[in-house]
């Protein structure tokens, strides 16, 4: 659970500072959502999957056959 605060806060300082950087240019409100969002679902995987090489396989074969 720690680690998925930690990502959300790294997340959030990296949105911040592209909206500094880029603020002359603009930028998509959509885009920075998901700049402070991806570090947490990517723990969220992370934590999920673990060292089960099985797993991740059956979540990646249920992402892909999801049509």
């Amino acid at each position: 659970m720690l680690g998925i605060l930690v990502a959300v806060v790294i997340g959030l300082v990296i949105a911040f500072v592209y909206t500094l950087v880029s603020k002359k240019d603009g930028y998509n409100k959509s885009f920075i959502i998901g700049l402070a969002l991806l570090p947490a679902i990517v723990a969220s995987v992370i934590l999920l999957v673990g060292s089960n090489v099985a797993r991740a396989f059956s979540m990646a074969w249920r992402i892909t056959s999801s049509n």
